[in-house]
């Protein structure tokens, strides 16, 4: 089963950083989101598939649920 997720960041995490950038990032087939700024990792590698962040804040990403 495919799950979409929807992540939202509030311009409050932003004060401070507006010039920085959440990109998408692969390690090891899995897809998080690091800094451009500092390359650290912001969101754990996690994602089967991690959009770029939009304007709006929002940044699509998919995680498909393995069943057992």
């Amino acid at each position: 089963m495919r799950i979409i997720l929807i992540l939202f960041f509030t311009s409050i995490y932003f004060i401070g950083s507006s010039q920085e950038v959440f990109s998408p990032n692969e390690k090891n087939g899995k897809w998080g989101y690091i800094s451009s700024t500092s390359n650290k990792v912001i969101i754990p590698h996690q994602f089967d598939l991690a959009k770029k962040f939009k304007k709006n804040g929002f940044a699509e990403v998919k995680k498909i649920a393995h069943g057992d």
